[in-house]
């Protein structure tokens, strides 16, 4: 569950997102009608990270309508779960959303 506001010109799409698991600053570009990838940094079950998304849009990339996406995190932040002595580790997130 999660919020997200966004700056939409030709095929990029700059973001701030705030949800359940944390919040993130990212950036999108639409790759054709229907995909989009992108890149964010942020905070992710309290921890800090980066990582990288793929989204697909049945409509039409960032129109109006369901998105579903794929997140990609890493971390060697001690606070995120399962992290053990700075070891680097990852996690892949599925989200699901609709967007005005």
């Amino acid at each position: 569950m999660g919020i997200q506001s966004a700056y939409v010109k030709n095929d990029a799409r700059c973001r701030l997102s705030l949800g359940l698991l944390g919040a993130t600053a990212g950036y999108d570009y639409a790759l054709n009608e229907h995909v989009s990838f992108g890149l964010q940094l942020g905070w992710i079950v309290g921890a800090e990270g980066a990582g990288i998304n793929i989204n697909y849009f049945p409509n039409s990339t960032f129109d109006d309508g369901f998105v579903v996406g794929l997140d990609f995190l890493y971390t060697t932040d001690p606070e995120f779960p399962f992290v053990k002595d700075n070891e680097p580790n990852s996690a892949v997130l599925l989200s699901i959303g609709y967007q005005f």
